[in-house]
């Protein structure tokens, strides 16, 4: 393997400027040959002239492309957001907080409402619990959800 002051006299630089160089086109003077350190060098030196790297082996393409997709997404936000598709949370929060109170009060009141049917129509006395359980449940998760949606909500967007 080569040192460093025959690569870099070789490439035509100093040696400070081999050591800046050698990480950027992930090289080591103790592993790779002289040869493929040229070949990695003349790589790197083409993708700076084509416009393709910024020197520090970020791929700017990678980066406008990359640029070019948040822009988009944010345009595509703005423009459901104009079509109504999207609500910011802080004023959709008590919208959605009292249509779950609702769907509690409704499912609280369920259980009653169906035995009274259940003994209109048939005649039989159905156990409190028996319906009520999993109607509990439900109310129990929609809860859960209400509770979360208050500490959620920071002002974004749903």
């Amino acid at each position: 393997m080569a040192t460093q002051i025959e690569i870099s006299a070789h490439l035509g630089m100093s040696d400070r400027n081999l050591r800046e160089v050698l990480p950027k086109i992930k090289m080591d003077h103790k592993v790779d040959s002289l040869d493929d350190i040229r070949l990695a060098y003349i790589a790197y030196l083409r993708d700076q002239a084509s416009g393709h790297s910024d020197g520090n082996g970020n791929n700017i393409i990678s980066t406008r492309v990359a640029t070019a997709e948040i822009d988009k997404e944010m345009k595509l936000m703005a423009l459901c957001e104009k079509r109504g598709e999207l609500v910011h949370l802080s004023s959709g929060k008590h919208k959605i907080a009292s249509a779950v109170s609702t769907m509690k009060n409704i499912l609280g009141n369920a259980s009653g409402e169906i035995r009274a049917e259940i003994k209109k129509q048939h005649g039989i006395e159905v156990d409190h619990d028996l319906i009520n359980k999993p109607i509990i449940g439900a109310v129990g998760e929609l809860s859960i959800f209400g509770k979360q949606l208050e500490q959620d909500s920071r002002g974004g967007i749903i």
